[in-house]
């Protein structure tokens, strides 16, 4: 499945994140997004 709804991410088991056609991430949901989270945060407090 291919989405950009958290819906659906929500009944998923694996995630694959892909940055510029390469894949970026991949394993169990809950890992994937909070390694996604970190780096948001981590970026967010570059800028402010």
């Amino acid at each position: 499945m291919v989405s950009h709804r958290q819906h659906s991410l929500r009944i998923t088991d694996q995630l694959l994140v892909l940055e510029q056609g390469a894949m970026r991430l991949y394993g169990p949901r809950d890992q994937v997004l909070a390694t996604l989270d970190q780096a948001r945060q981590q970026a967010v407090s570059k800028v402010a």
